[in-house]
């Protein structure tokens, strides 16, 4: 979806600070894996493309020539190195910017400000703090352990433990974490490991074979065996955690039900595209490459699951909204039977009707409101749904479903606006026509992150700031929420008629401007369902309607 722009005014100078602070590590962050991920596959592709032939030395591996930026370049790997050079270029610092400005990007975005992005609703910001940092730390750990083990020579093993370990944890940190963090956290976990891999594997085996040469010593094998392998595991991991780290772009990964599937699905995507990338080692002095056929192999593998992954992304969304759409009540958009009509405009009349939405039954107990702590100051620990007054019912939608005369309403260009305050969207229940637009805008001190059907994606809202989108497809009722605070709810009723109003406080309701005619009048509230009656309206008056809902 497109973005739109975001319009309001600057932010407050510690919110100012803050977003500061953040674009500056995702700068920082984001070029710094630029380089790293760059410099590993550069590797990879000098490995792969070394030649040798009946003039090259015994203990050259191979040599390569490249041309690049005007110049050329001729490069060659020993088999052993024959003296100490007189300098020696390391490619280390990538790694460690990238993991430094990531760690920090993480505690800013996520632990700051009392974890309000972190956490899931009803978990304590201790509870989420130490699922999601035991994920970072232990998963080191734990693969360090089993790559080092006998167990470790298995690379299929260590690879189907690693997937199965990924696939898990990605439906398992949904209890303790938000769906964004549940991602983010495991690609910091798969970024602690290549950053380990690199500066506790990797540098010291390469700075002992430095030694031993000096010292005149033969290499060991476990020594020389152990960059190899972890730069290797490093370039099978780059990929797969690029697409964690893109994660709250798609909606597909946003989702509890869908999202270990299509981690699963895309992490084999991933390893395939780097088999590619890694590819054959070149034979060499003519002989045929009896890889390049695997490689192909795997470029086929590769595209067959990426087709896989979509016909999935389709499905699964596909089910969502049906079953979305099994969950709430249809609404069909009015068609016109001929050309003639299907031009003219939408009539409108001089009627109206207005009435109550009455609620019987026991007005069930406010709900312990499961916001964190970052919210907790500026809302009550309860929140109450089912808003009663007098016997009335308030934040109900109520619509004209059926029984207008054929035609087409014009879309109004006035803006509805939802506010974000106290972390909860204000109104929490109201309509639009399909295509109007809508207006958020952010009264609190931390960020939201509108998230639902919406025609134009909303940025990230710091305090005072105002996002415009709409929604372009009827329903009622359309379920918006913030991927920042899972907790927030409200919903849109999207019709094509202007025909529609949200009870208030005293539960009353009124629809204007109608012609004459017999209508069909629904009512739709959150956890109580929906009702409708029959309405006549003639002689362009008002008429009086009473709807009613029960506890459930």
């Amino acid at each position: 979806m497109p973005c739109v722009p975001v319009r309001g005014h600057n932010p407050a100078p510690v919110n100012a600070l803050v977003d500061f602070l953040s674009f500056a590590l995702r700068w920082t962050h984001v070029f710094a894996a630029i380089l790293w991920v760059g410099s590993t596959y550069l590797f990879n592709f000098m490995e792969k493309s070394l030649e040798r032939d009946e003039t090259t030395p015994e203990n050259i591996r191979g040599r390569l020539w490249m041309v690049h930026g005007g110049g050329f370049y001729f490069v060659e790997k020993q088999k052993r190195l024959e003296g100490k050079p007189r300098e020696l270029h390391w490619f280390k610092y990538e790694s460690a910017t990238t993991w430094v400005s990531g760690a920090l990007l993480i505690g800013l975005v996520f632990y700051h400000g009392g974890g309000g992005n972190l956490v899931a609703p009803g978990v304590s910001f201790g509870v989420a703090a130490t699922a999601g940092l035991a994920t970072i730390i232990g998963g080191w750990v734990i693969y360090d352990l089993l790559v080092r083990s006998p167990l470790g020579r298995n690379e299929v093993f260590v690879a189907v433990v690693g997937w199965c370990t990924f696939v898990g944890l990605t439906h398992l940190l949904w209890t303790w974490l938000s769906p964004r963090a549940v991602l983010v956290h495991i690609g910091a976990m798969i970024g602690t490991i290549m950053a380990a891999n690199v500066w506790m594997r990797i540098l010291p085996s390469q700075r002992r074979m430095l030694a031993a040469v000096a010292e005149g010593k033969p290499i060991p094998t476990n020594v020389s065996a152990t960059g190899p392998l972890r730069s290797k595991q490093n370039s099978y991991l780059a990929i797969p955690l690029v697409l964690l780290m893109l994660s709250n772009h798609s909606s597909l990964l946003m989702d509890r039900k869908s999202a270990p599937i299509a981690v699963g699905v895309l992490f084999l995507v991933g390893w395939a595209v780097a088999r590619v990338f890694r590819g054959p080692t070149h034979a060499g002095e003519g002989a045929p490459d009896k890889n390049a056929e695997g490689s192909m192999v795997h470029a086929g593998i590769a595209l067959a699951l990426l087709v896989g992954a979509f016909g999935f992304g389709l499905r699964a969304a596909s089910s969502q909204e049906a079953a979305s759409a099994a969950a709430t009540p249809s609404v069909t958009k009015r068609s016109s039977t001929n050309a003639a009509t299907k031009a003219r405009a939408g009539a409108f009349g001089s009627g109206s009707i207005a009435g109550t939405v009455a609620f019987t039954g026991t007005v069930p107990p406010a709900a312990p409101w499961t916001g964190t702590a970052e919210c907790a100051g500026l809302h009550e620990p309860t929140i109450q749904l089912v808003r009663v007054k007098d016997g009335k019912l308030a934040d109900v939608f109520v619509y004209v479903k059926s029984g207008l005369p054929e035609g087409d309403y014009a879309v109004p260009t006035k803006p509805v606006t939802v506010g974000q305050k106290s972390c909860e969207f204000t109104p929490r229940v109201f309509g639009a026509m399909a295509g109007q637009p809508i207006v958020f805008g952010n009264d609190d001190n931390t960020q939201h992150n509108v998230q639902g059907p919406l025609s134009a994606t909303v940025p990230q809202l710091a305090r005072g700031q105002f996002g415009e989108t709409a929604i372009d497809d009827l329903k009622v009722m359309a379920t918006l929420t913030c991927s920042m605070h899972s907790w927030m709810r409200a919903y849109a009723g999207i019709l094509d008629h202007p025909f529609f109003a949200v009870t208030d406080e005293s539960g009353a309701f009124t629809i204007e401007k109608l012609p004459d005619g017999e209508y069909a009048l629904a009512a739709w509230h959150e956890k109580l369902g929906t009702t409708e009656t029959k309405v006549q309206v003639s002689g362009g008056k008002a008429v009086t309607a009473a709807l009613s809902l029960a506890a459930k």
